[in-house]
C-alpha cells in the first residue's frame, strides 16, 4: 500500500509550515526525511499519516483520497509511531503492544493478536518485558515498546504489504538498538511495505535508505538516492556544516569536519 500527497499546503500562525508539497511514499521502499529542526518534517509525516488536516492540497492512500476513508480503514492501511507518545495508563508491555492490534479486532484480542504481539517484542528485543510496566522501564525501552506496538499494527491478516510512519524512533535508543530498528525497518521495505521514517542520523540514512528526503523551510528540496543527495555542497547549504564523504568496502559514511 503506497501513500502520496499532491500540494500540500500546512499553516500555523501565518506561517506556512508547508509549503506546496508534492510527494511520493511507494512499496517496496525506505524513505527516510532529514532537515533541521522546525524544516516541517514531522507536520509532513502527521499529513501522510491522516494525523492533520492540511489547509489546502490531497493525500492519497493508494488511489483513495484519505477523506474517503474511515478511521478503521486509515488504522488498516497504515501504521503510526508519533515523535511523543504518553500512555495514558501504566499497562503492561504486553498489553500496550497489543494497542496495536486494536483495527484488526472485533472484540478482544485473539490468539493471533498475541502471537503478533509477541513477535513484535522479539523483533526489537523485549520479549522477556511482556509482565513488566511501562513505569519500570528505560527511555529507551519505552521506545522500543513502541515501535512494536507499530509493527504489530502494520502485520494485516493475509500478510499483505502495508505503510508504516514513523517520527524518530531512534531517539532515547543506544547505538547498538538504533541499528537493529533499522535493519527491521530495511527487512519492511524489503518484503514489499513502503516505509517513511524521519530521522536526525545522516549515516543511518546513508547506510540502510532507498531514498532520501531533505526539507528546509517546509518544503522538499532535495530528493534521491542517499550517495546522489548527502553530499558535502549540499549537507553545507541545508544544514551549514562542513563534511566529506569516505568511501570504503562497507559503504559511504559522512564525516563532519
Amino acid at each position: 500500500m503506497s501513500f502520496s500527497a499532491k500540494n500540500l499546503v500546512v499553516c500555523r500562525n501565518g506561517n506556512r509550515i508547508l509549503d506546496d508539497v508534492s510527494v511520493e511514499v511507494p512499496a517496496g521502499e525506505l524513505t527516510i526525511v532529514l532537515g533541521q529542526n522546525g524544516a516541517g518534517k514531522s507536520t509532513l509525516l502527521r499529513a501522510l499519516a491522516g494525523g492533520l488536516k492540511p489547509d489546502s492540497g490531497t493525500v492519497f492512500c493508494g488511489e483513495a483520497p484519505l477523506s474517503a476513508l474511515s478511521a478503521r480503514e486509515l488504522a488498516r492501511r497504515r501504521a503510526v509511531m508519533m515523535q511523543s507518545t504518553q500512555a495514558a495508563f501504566d499497562f503492561t508491555v504486553e498489553e500496550t503492544v497489543l494497542l496495536g492490534r486494536t483495527p484488526w479486532m472485533d472484540a478482544v484480542e485473539t490468539r493471533r493478536d498475541r502471537e503478533v504481539a509477541a513477535n513484535a517484542l522479539r523483533t526489537v528485543g523485549l520479549e522477556k518485558f511482556a509482565r513488566r510496566r511501562l513505569s519500570t522501564l528505560s527511555g529507551g525501552e519505552r521506545q522500543r515498546v513502541q515501535i512494536a506496538r507499530t509493527f504489530a499494527q502494520g502485520i494485516t491478516p493475509t500478510g499483505t504489504p502495508t505503510t508504516f510512519f514513523l517520527d524518530e524512533p531512534l531517539a532515547a535508543l543506544d547505538f547498538r538498538h538504533r541499528a537493529e530498528i533499522m535493519r527491521c525497518l530495511r527487512e519492511l521495505a524489503e518484503a514489499g511495505n513502503a516505509v517513511f521514517v524521519v530521522l536526525h542520523d545522516l549515516n543511518l540514512s546513508m547506510r540502510f535508505a532507498d531514498r532520501v528526503l531533505v526539507m528546509d523551510r517546509g518544503k522538499i528540496v532535495l530528493s534521491g538516492a542517499p550517495e546522489a543527495v548527502l553530499t558535502p555542497e549540499n549537507l553545507a547549504r541545508v544544514f551549514g556544516i562542513e563534511t566529506e564523504i569516505i568511501r570504503d568496502s562497507r559503504g559511504a559514511f559522512v564525516r563532519i569536519l
